[in-house]
């Protein structure tokens, strides 16, 4: 009969104690479809930050003015980079080769952003931008008419 008692005595404690676990996630809100895991929040490729509301392709966003260095020329120009609302972490970068024309990219994992070949302007480009000693910087290619125009634009202000 003791040891019935001690048993049941100890199911109990067991029960008690396990029920008294608290959700490390209840008090962790995560934004922008970031989830919670063992009190961290997960976010997805284009967020960051302890919550994940912070949006990866903000530090992009802007108007700035840089070097544009190709094999055909090599001058000062700005650059006007926007969201493009039609795509999760879309870019628009304006201007990029000194002709105001739009040229859309796609922002990566690693935070850098993938401009896809497209037509833009009578020719073809294609590239990649990132931050480099917090400077952006765009390495992009034109082709037009059969010619190849090797560029890379380069943060000044």
């Amino acid at each position: 009969k003791m040891l019935l008692y001690l048993v049941s005595v100890l199911l109990l404690m067991t029960a008690a104690i396990s029920s008294c676990k608290k959700d490390p996630c209840k008090n962790t809100p995560c934004s922008a479809g970031g989830t919670c895991t063992d009190g961290t929040c997960m976010c997805d490729s284009i967020h960051y930050g302890t919550d994940c509301s912070n949006e990866k392709r903000a530090m992009y966003l802007g108007s700035y003015v840089g070097s544009l260095s190709c094999n055909s020329n090599t001058h000062l120009d700005y650059l006007i980079v926007s969201a493009d609302s039609a795509t999760a972490g879309g870019l628009k970068f304006r201007n990029l080769y000194s002709d105001e024309v739009t040229i859309k990219g796609s922002l990566m994992a690693d935070s850098t952003v993938t401009i896809p070949s497209q037509q833009a302007g009578g020719y073809t480009v294609s590239g990649r931008a990132q931050f480099i000693n917090q400077m952006m910087v765009v390495n992009f290619t034109i082709t037009e008419a059969g010619t190849t125009d090797v560029c890379t634009w380069t943060q000044k202000w």
